[in-house]
């Protein structure tokens, strides 16, 4: 092909010939060949087939005929047997030792679409799209959000039904209509939150990714490798990002502002594993490179540019010398008159028409004689017709090799040890409660005073703890800070709680005005608080029968209520306790209670307080709470901590009971009577180390 295009008269076969000065002359060379034949179905490969077309095709049309001829070639070479053989069969032919070249991504995806249609598994190496661009980030946003404001049941909800995570709707319906359900998604997302504080967001990924064993469900998907490539590539990169930022909230407003400003990110995507895939990559990648078999299917396609036309050409003949030279045994090219837009047949005008000697704007007719002119005399050499429509050839890969037998750990594991709260220990309670979702299904009671009329269930809880403890962290200031009460309309717009932000701000500063038992001073006017206490205790191996009958001896002795979870405990122990506060010198613990009891204040007496409390069995919560506190001022205060004269007790709010004839208020009192034989029953003794 060079040959002849440098043996006529004029620039040469690469252009740069001027009269007799030839700056870049072409030198032939004749390669050494090889020891192994590519053999198909026991016959030799030919060395070159060309597809042809007389057809005009215009872009789109090139696009769609040579990817698909392309393609089934590819196909059936693949599902023949074909190896490659000296004495004797020395390996069979595998998608790795196939490349596809083209000149854009473009090109790319019209062969990636064709192999996929025929089962045949590619990777495209000059993918440049950039790693934010890509379709799992806005997803993978979304959990970063909802991991860093675990509380947040609107965010929660948003990362739980991303098209990444790929839940069911019947999964999502569970967590939405199950409290236990949800108390335990909500457990697993704290531990999300520690794990990203204390090891990173990318231990806090991989986590995630294996918890619901994303990997494993990704690649039995079409282009689950992909996905599961870019997701672990933009968690290092989150990882490595962090390192310069200063915590959670600013990696994720960084993530917002890349994802607004196009193009921001110099990272690019990722290759998924090229193994046994056939390779598609760009000519000028190509260089240097050499593959068993090359194809080459749109040899005709350029773009014209009137401005710098031979400088075009120029660089065109240079892009097709490297791409015939890539190929070890077998190259197939696609050849189409091709027309640009509006225009007629522009084959002469290709890099491939001008090395034929194409005459200037000849008709489509003259492809097929200058091709057979160029190769008659070599046997190596076929030629076939590209005509559509074209049969598809599934292609099945073969089997994957035996693995290994997996090596046996035999160290010794305490399945035993478990993290544990107050959910895991009530979690099998054998009946509907009575401010559960499955009664109530969130819905507003009837009544006049924004308590009762504000929706019950377990969204509601979660949302209004969260307004308590957003609340608290400004001392329930609403009188006197007039942006408070517009900062919490702007909270319930933002989680679709719009429509109750009046009753609620109303009802915040109810509470915020409510005097707390026994002190009989208000929220407002505490001088001390600390919202949130979380807490994490090691538990020596306990049965909760032993816990259950503490609590049911130290508490209201002698009224029933339903059994804890059967179950030992051994490892950790944590929670979240809602309110710490100091009053006289002494530490108090308040959990707010949203359940509605009934439908107007009367039906909050102190029987109906006790009754839910041991109908959920707070008691054995606020005992729990109590003891962390105690662990804490035992560590904080060291010997000069007396729990008689440093630890006040545990209360229990009903929120929606604070007009009623308790004000809502249900005590734990006296603790220190039984808070060291608490501690005692659940402490484990460490050797060496004192409590």
């Amino acid at each position: 092909l060079f040959e002849g295009a440098e043996q006529r008269v004029g620039p040469g076969a690469f252009r740069f010939r001027a009269k007799d000065d030839a700056p870049l002359p072409f030198h032939p060379v004749q390669a050494r060949g090889r020891d192994e034949q590519l053999l198909c179905d026991g016959r030799p490969q030919p060395a070159l087939t060309v597809a042809w077309t007389t057809e005009p095709d215009n872009r789109g049309q090139l696009f769609e005929r040579m990817a698909e001829h392309c393609a089934e070639h590819l196909g059936r070479l693949l599902t023949s047997a074909a190896g490659f053989y000296t004495s004797g069969l020395q390996a069979l032919l595998r998608p790795a030792d196939l490349a596809i070249l083209v000149r854009d991504r473009h090109e790319a995806a019209a062969v990636k679409s064709a192999l996929e249609r025929r089962n045949i598994p590619s990777v495209y190496l000059s993918d440049r799209s950039h790693l934010l661009d890509s379709a799992e980030t806005p997803d993978i946003l979304l959990w970063l959000q909802s991991v860093a404001h675990p509380r947040n049941p609107r965010l929660l909800r948003a990362a739980l039904g991303t098209s990444t995570l790929g839940f069911s709707l019947a999964e999502l319906e569970q967590w939405a209509r199950s409290e236990t359900a949800f108390e335990e998604i909500l457990n697993f997302w704290m531990e999300l939150h520690h794990c990203w504080q204390r090891q990173g967001v990318l231990s806090m990924l991989q986590r995630l990714l294996h918890h619901f064993f994303l990997p494993a469900r990704w690649l039995q998907e079409k282009d689950g490798e992909r996905r599961l490539t870019q997701v672990l590539h933009l968690a290092e990169f989150l990882q490595r990002t962090s390192a310069h930022l200063e915590g959670p909230e600013a990696l994720i407003q960084w993530l917002i502002h890349e994802l607004q400003t196009p193009t921001s990110s110099p990272e690019e995507l990722r290759l998924e594993s090229d193994a046994d895939r056939v390779r598609i990559i760009t000519i000028h990648k190509a260089k240097g490179l050499e593959f068993p078999v090359v194809y080459l299917p749109f040899a005709t396609c350029f773009k014209p540019q009137p401005e710098a036309e031979e400088k075009r050409l120029q660089e065109d003949i240079r892009l097709l010398y490297v791409a015939l030279t890539r190929a070890q045994h077998a190259l197939w090219i696609g050849v189409s008159p091709f027309k640009y837009k509006t225009s007629g047949p522009l084959f002469s005008a290709s890099a491939l028409g001008w090395l034929l000697g194409a005459t200037p704007g000849a008709p489509a007719e003259e492809l097929l004689p200058l091709l057979q002119e160029t190769w008659k005399s070599l046997p190596e050499v076929h030629f076939t017709e590209a005509s559509l429509p074209l049969s598809v050839t599934g292609f099945i890969p073969p089997p994957a090799p035996a693995l290994r037998p997996a090596s046996l750990v035999t160290g010794p594991f305490d399945r035993a040890w478990a993290i544990h709260s107050f959910s895991s220990l009530t979690r099998s309670l054998a009946f509907v409660l009575p401010d559960s979702p499955t009664a109530q299904q969130n819905s507003p009671l009837p009544g006049t005073s924004p308590r009762h009329r504000f929706p019950r269930g377990a969204w509601a809880g979660k949302f209004l703890h969260e307004q308590l403890a957003w609340a608290a962290e400004r001392r329930f200031t609403f009188d006197t800070d007039p942006t408070l009460n517009l900062q919490l309309h702007q909270r319930c717009l933002r989680q679709g709680w719009e429509t109750h932000a009046a009753d609620l701000e109303q009802w915040l500063q109810e509470i915020a005005l409510t005097p707390i038992a026994p002190s009989g001073v208000a929220l407002r006017a505490l001088p001390h608080t600390f919202q949130e206490m979380e807490f994490w205790f090691p538990l020596q191996p306990t049965h909760t029968e032993e816990l259950d009958d503490f609590c049911q001896t130290r508490f209201w002795p002698g009224h029933p209520r339903p059994p804890l979870t059967a179950r030992t405990l051994k490892g950790l122990m944590m929670g979240f306790a809602d309110l710490v506060f100091l009053w006289e010198d002494r530490f108090w613990v308040l959990d707010y209670k949203s359940n509605a009891l009934g439908e107007n204040d009367a039906a909050y007496t102190r029987t109906a307080l006790e009754q839910a409390v041991l109908t959920h069995r707070y008691e054995v919560q606020l005992a729990l709470y109590l003891l962390a506190l105690h662990r804490l001022l035992k560590v904080r205060l060291g010997s000069t901590y007396i729990p008689r004269q440093h630890l006040g007790g545990g209360i229990d709010l009903f929120l929606r009971g604070i007009q009623g004839p308790e004000r809502g208020s249900l005590l734990l009192e006296s603790p220190h009577e039984w808070i060291e034989t608490l501690d005692a029953l659940l402490t484990p003794a460490f050797p060496g180390i004192s409590s």
